[in-house]
C-alpha cells in the first residue's frame, strides 16, 4: 500500500509548480485563453449556485420608498434635503436627465450643495421643479397619460404665408410612439441626429409635434434601426425625417401668437391658462 501523501508532495513541489503555471500563462496564449474561459465559467457556475440559494425578495411596497435625505439649515431652520438620486426617484426620471435640464435652464439649479458638492433639494424646490416640468410636459408619466388622446390645438403659419389651427403634440408622445424616453430625443436633438420641430413654444421651451411628424419619426426608425451606428448613419436618419417632414409641408412653419383680424389667438390663450 502506497504511503503517498499529496499534500506532502505539494508542500515540497507548489510553489514550483505555480512559478511554472504562471509563466505558461504569460508566455502560451492558447494556454491563457483556456484558463480565462474556465475563470469564467466558474465564476457564472457560482453566481447561478448563489442565485438559486437565494431567499426570494418580498415585493417592495412603493408607499413604503425611503428616501434619501440630508439633514440641512437653510433659511434659518433645519429641514431634510433630498439628494438628487432622491429627487430622480420622485419624478420618475434619470439623475443625467436632471443634470441636463439644469444646463439647459429648464429647472432651476439646485437651492443647496453638500460640504462634497452634491446638489441637495428642499421640499420646496421639490414641488417647484415639479411643477415646472409639469408645465412645460418633461415627465413622461404626465406626457403619456396625456398626449395620445388629447392633442393641443394651435396656430400656425405656414411657408405660403397662411395661417392654419393646427393639431400638435407634446415631445412625451413622440417618446412613446418610438419607445424612447424624452431625455433621449432631447440629447438626440441636442447632438443633431434628430431635427429640431418647428412647432416650439419659445416662451417655456416646448416641443409640440404634429401626428404626421410623430409617425415619420416612428417610421424612420423602424426603417433604420439595425443600421444606427455612427455618425454617418445618424446622419442619414436625420435627413431622412428632414424629407419626410418637408414633404408634410410643416418645415418652415412657425407657432404665432396673434392671428390677424382673430384677436388673441387660441395659442395665447391657452399658453396663459398653462402658465
Amino acid at each position: 500500500m502506497s504511503n503517498f501523501s499529496f499534500s506532502q508532495w505539494y508542500a515540497s513541489n507548489g510553489e514550483r509548480l505555480n512559478e511554472n503555471r504562471r509563466n505558461r500563462y504569460h508566455t502560451d496564449p492558447e494556454y491563457r485563453q483556456r484558463v480565462l474561459e474556465k475563470n469564467r465559467e466558474s465564476r457564472r457556475k457560482r453566481r447561478e449556485e448563489s442565485l438559486k440559494n437565494r431567499p426570494p425578495k418580498p415585493p417592495k411596497d412603493p408607499n413604503d420608498r425611503k428616501w434619501k435625505t440630508v439633514s440641512v439649515r437653510y433659511e434659518g431652520k433645519k429641514q431634510e434635503a433630498y439628494t438628487i438620486g432622491a429627487l430622480a426617484q420622485k419624478l420618475g426620471c434619470s439623475i443625467q436627465a436632471i443634470r441636463l435640464w439644469e444646463r439647459q435652464g429648464v429647472i432651476p439649479n439646485a437651492p443647496l450643495r453638500s460640504p462634497t458638492g452634491d446638489r441637495l433639494y428642499t421640499p420646496e424646490a421639490v414641488k417647484e421643479i415639479r411643477a415646472t416640468l409639469k408645465k412645460k410636459g418633461r415627465l413622461s408619466s404626465e406626457s403619456r397619460k396625456r398626449n395620445p388622446d388629447r392633442p393641443l390645438k394651435r396656430y400656425a403659419r405656414f411657408r405660403d404665408g397662411n395661417v392654419r389651427e393646427v393639431q400638435l403634440y407634446l415631445i412625451g408622445a413622440l417618446a412613446v410612439a418610438v419607445n424612447r424616453n424624452v431625455v433621449t430625443l432631447e440629447q438626440m436633438e441636442v447632438r443633431g441626429a434628430l431635427p429640431e420641430t418647428p412647432f416650439r413654444v419659445s416662451r417655456v421651451g416646448r416641443r409640440l409635434y404634429s401626428k404626421g411628424m410623430i409617425e415619420a419619426v416612428k417610421a424612420t426608425f423602424v426603417e433604420q434601426q439595425d443600421d444606427l451606428r455612427g455618425d454617418a448613419a445618424w446622419k442619414r436618419f436625420h435627413d431622412a425625417i428632414v424629407a419626410r417632414w418637408t414633404a408634410l409641408g410643416v418645415m418652415g412653419a412657425t407657432l404665432v401668437e396673434e392671428v390677424p383680424g382673430m384677436g388673441t389667438s387660441r395659442a395665447q390663450q391657452q399658453g396663459t391658462r398653462g402658465a
